[in-house]
């Protein structure tokens, strides 16, 4: 369908057009809570802070943290960080213990299917498949096999995403700052690595050329609901505007 059109090189085509997904049509899919997990602290609010910040206004978000991020510094703090990333967002934290830099496959499939029996979401988000980092790698395979029957799974991309292929792309420059102010809370990690000016340059680049001078989240598709993408897709087209959710 056109809105999951592609150039010849596996982007994002940036042709404008009506049937381009917006905000409001992505997250018109089902009706249970959307859930993202990420393996260490910071990794979810990188790949799609900006998204779950604007849409934990109308709907249940939940991020979920495998591990304590042990290896790249203090747990308790990066626990903490954890937590005050997530007040930031508003969205809800669930975090795990698993090993950093450890994480087994049959693990994370079992804390991954125990969390989706909790919490039927109708939309999931993991690490894109293609990463340079073990924990990532086995969170996403295991999620592809434990989301089978979400209607939805999507992967975020990172800093150590490798060959990574957006099909959905998300406007988030409103919410930016709010994004970065998430981010800063790992200041940690921030001080560490140089995640923050990844996150603002690939936000800037995902940008091009549709929102030039904002930014933008992009994300790959594993599976979609194709019928409620599709009838979100067809009021956008009708009524220029897609009406789908009770805020209150």
């Amino acid at each position: 369908m056109n809105a999951l059109k592609t150039t010849s090189n596996g982007s994002l085509d940036p042709t404008p057009n009506a049937n381009h997904p917006t905000l409001e049509m992505l997250a018109a899919i089902g009706t249970g809570p959307i859930v993202v997990f990420g393996a260490h602290p910071d990794d979810g609010v990188l790949g799609v802070g900006g998204f779950a910040a604007q849409v934990v206004r109308w709907r249940r978000t939940v991020f979920v943290t495998a591990t304590r991020g042990e290896r790249g510094g203090d747990p308790r703090v990066r626990t903490a960080e954890d937590q005050e990333a997530a007040r930031v967002l508003g969205v809800e934290l669930i975090q795990w213990d698993l090993p950093d830099c450890g994480i087994v496959l049959q693990e994370a499939f079992d804390w991954i299917s125990a969390t989706l029996q909790s919490l039927h979401p109708s939309i999931g988000f993991v690490h894109w498949p293609e990463d340079s980092h073990q924990d990532h790698r086995m969170m996403s395979e295991a999620a592809r096999s434990a989301c089978r029957q979400v209607p939805t799974l999507l992967y975020y991309e990172g800093p150590t995403s490798e060959d990574f292929k957006p099909l959905l792309e998300i406007d988030i420059s409103a919410f930016w700052q709010q994004k970065h102010s998430a981010l800063m809370s790992y200041s940690s990690e921030m001080e560490r690595g140089r995640f923050m000016v990844w996150a603002d340059d690939k936000a800037r680049q995902r940008s091009w050329p549709r929102h030039k001078g904002g930014y933008c989240e992009t994300f790959g598709v594993h599976h979609v609901d194709l019928i409620a993408l599709s009838t979100a897709l067809a009021g956008h087209r009708a009524t220029n505007k897609v009406t789908v959710f009770a805020t209150a």
